[in-house]
This record gives C-alpha cells, sequence and structure tokens, in this order.
C-alpha cells in the first residue's frame, strides 16, 4: 500500500442559528458558520471544493 504524505483537508462545514430572548427582555438572534478542517493522510474522505462552492448558499 503506498504511504500518503499527510495533508489538511475540509471535512465539515455548517451552520447555527440561535434565536433566544436575554435576562433584559432582548429577542436576540445569532448565526454561526464553522467547519472541521482536519489534517490526516486520508485523501479519500473529504469535501472536496466543487461540493462546497455547489452548495454554500443551502447552508
Amino acid at each position: 500500500m503506498a504511504k500518503h504524505s499527510s495533508h489538511f483537508h475540509i471535512n465539515e462545514v455548517g451552520q447555527v442559528d440561535k434565536k433566544y430572548i436575554d435576562c433584559g427582555g432582548t429577542i436576540r438572534f445569532e448565526r454561526k458558520v464553522g467547519f472541521q478542517l482536519w489534517e490526516s493522510t486520508d485523501v479519500w474522505h473529504k469535501l472536496l471544493p466543487l461540493k462546497i462552492a455547489e452548495n454554500h448558499r443551502t447552508l
């Protein structure tokens, strides 16, 4: 089996929306986007740039 050198790749992209009321009665909304960046020798288990570009507006 051939050995691959270590590299970085995006494993997951997600969006979290949070709507809440604080102790002063103010309704607030937060939107955050995060992603998992992996360092690995696995070159097959990753999100490809085209897949991210195709789906970025649906998040």
